[in-house]
């Protein structure tokens, strides 16, 4: 990680140039941020403002020019295959590397292949892990 507080995947909802970045997968380089202090940092800024996903935001703002950027497959969301996404954030070789070596689907909010009839994208990853689990 370097000299980076955070690695984490883009939030793929919001404009390649905003590049916030999506909590459910994260790397903390614990070390720096202790070093730094940067937990104090994140405190004062949660103080200055409402924010929407705070987080994420709150994490972004702090350490903005110090996160690295992880390829989609870390924590990928359903969700990403919506509209509203910006397929620009993220090279075609990443969506395709999707298919062949996730390695976490994140079911964001409400969307969840246990809840939904109609099931998200990739639930059929989901439940065949899950049906090897004593709760299914």
């Amino acid at each position: 990680m370097n000299n980076n507080i955070v690695a984490a995947v883009i939030e793929p909802c919001y404009p390649n140039d905003n590049k916030w970045i999506n909590s459910g997968f994260m790397i903390m380089n614990l070390k720096q941020i202790r070093k730094e202090k940067i937990y104090d940092k994140w405190i004062s800024v949660s103080k200055n403002g409402e924010f929407g996903c705070p987080d994420q935001e709150v994490i972004d703002i702090v350490c903005k020019k110090r996160i690295l950027y992880l390829p989609l497959k870390y924590n990928f969301h359903p969700r990403s295959c919506a509209k509203l996404i910006d397929k620009d954030s993220f090279s075609p070789r990443e969506w395709q590397d999707l298919d062949y070596h996730m390695v976490m689907i994140h079911y964001v909010s409400g969307w969840k292949p246990w809840v939904e009839k109609d099931r998200p994208p990739f639930s059929d990853i989901w439940w065949k892990y899950a049906k090897q689990t004593r709760l299914f």
